[in-house]
């Protein structure tokens, strides 16, 4: 919104109305969940409180002379700051109790139906396994040397040399004591400029010519190619189990708390 001071306020006012009636939502569903426990039974154990209080401390390696110097400057009390934790623990303990994910059963049709209706998120760019030979250029000096070298390393790959022993005599990048091989798969989207062309003209295990760049000059070869297509249901099925899992806490979630609301009356001040 530079330079549109008046879109720049609208929508700063609008995500802050949408901060503040999140903001609000979640302190009213707090108190729901607090309230539903107290009606319910006893009062928290205190040592409960404090174990969470020295778990924190202790995660945090933080001493408590240093909470209470923190708490004091944001004029906060230690009791209001043990009355939120005590609430921090009654939600997630009925939270858990109410919503419980060992009772959550994904079945195969459901994974399957959301990798078929979602299969762009599961989508794979043509990828290549390259290997590589590097001659760096030195800052400010003429590099006529290494480009001849270049030359005639390109030359004798295009008479049968081997590429990984050329490249572990000469190459000058980590990947040289592996003959070059990267020993990943790369998207080549993500290639540099300079590679990209060459990879997409080149045959596979062909030695491309010589590629020059500022940095220095690079002969590669695509040792491997993955076409484009889509991640196999198989290595994706427990990622989309997770998903699933997650919309279906979260659905019981809502339907406990608005079970909650309904049994509740709210007044806003």
């Amino acid at each position: 919104y530079r330079g549109q001071p008046e879109a720049m306020e609208r929508a700063f006012q609008q995500e802050l109305a949408k901060t503040r009636g999140q903001a609000l939502t979640n302190l009213i569903e707090r108190k729901l969940i607090v309230q539903e426990f107290e009606s319910r039974g006893g009062p928290l154990p205190e040592r409960y409180v404090e174990d969470e209080i020295d778990r924190e401390l202790r995660n945090n390696v933080e001493s408590r002379v240093g909470l209470l110097r923190k708490l004091q400057a944001v004029g906060q009390t230690y009791e209001d700051y043990k009355r939120e934790k005590r609430e921090d623990i009654l939600v997630r303990e009925m939270s858990m109790y109410h919503v419980k994910s060992d009772k959550i059963l994904i079945s195969p049709k459901k994974i399957e139906t959301y990798y078929q209706a979602n299969l762009s998120e599961f989508a794979l760019e043509e990828r290549v396994r390259l290997r590589l030979i590097t001659l760096n250029k030195a800052a400010g000096d003429d590099n006529s040397a290494k480009k001849t070298l270049a030359k005639e390393i390109a030359g004798k790959l295009a008479g049968g040399a081997s590429f990984a022993e050329l490249a572990a005599a000469h190459s000058e990048d980590s990947r040289a004591k592996d003959g070059g091989d990267s020993k990943e798969f790369l998207d080549t989207k993500t290639l540099r400029e300079e590679f990209k062309s060459a990879v997409a003209s080149l045959l596979d295990k062909k030695a491309s010519d010589v590629i020059e760049t500022p940095e220095g000059f690079f002969i590669l070869m695509v040792e491997e190619r993955q076409s484009a297509g889509h991640r196999p249901l198989g290595e994706v099925r427990n990622a989309i189990e997770d998903i699933l899992s997650a919309r279906e806490r979260e659905r019981l979630r809502e339907r406990w708390i608005e079970r909650l609301r309904k049994k509740a009356f709210i007044t806003y001040f």
